[in-house]
């Protein structure tokens, strides 16, 4: 990634103990878990996607920032009855 936001966004990750994927190909592609037994705060979704068809540092600046709001609010413990993504 190009992004002088990538370091923030892999910083903030790791300070939650989330997990980052990169989907290689084309356009821009990656993946950020919460950790296991967690699901980001105020949602009940344990992955959010960002990705663009186009792969222009715009683009990618773009993705950063909505990864970093999505991440604001940190993680919560996942209490969704029979979750399937916990319990998989």
């Amino acid at each position: 990634m190009r992004s002088s936001l990538w370091k923030l966004v892999a910083a903030r990750a790791e300070e939650l103990d989330a997990e980052i994927s990169i989907n290689p190909g084309r356009g821009i592609d990656f993946g950020i878990m919460a950790p296991d037994g967690k699901i980001w705060s105020g949602t009940d979704i344990h992955e959010f996607i960002e990705n663009s068809v186009s792969d222009d540092i715009k683009a990618e600046d773009e993705l950063c920032k909505d990864a970093l709001k999505q991440m604001n609010d940190g993680v919560e413990d996942c209490d969704i009855e029979d979750c399937e993504w916990c319990n998989s």
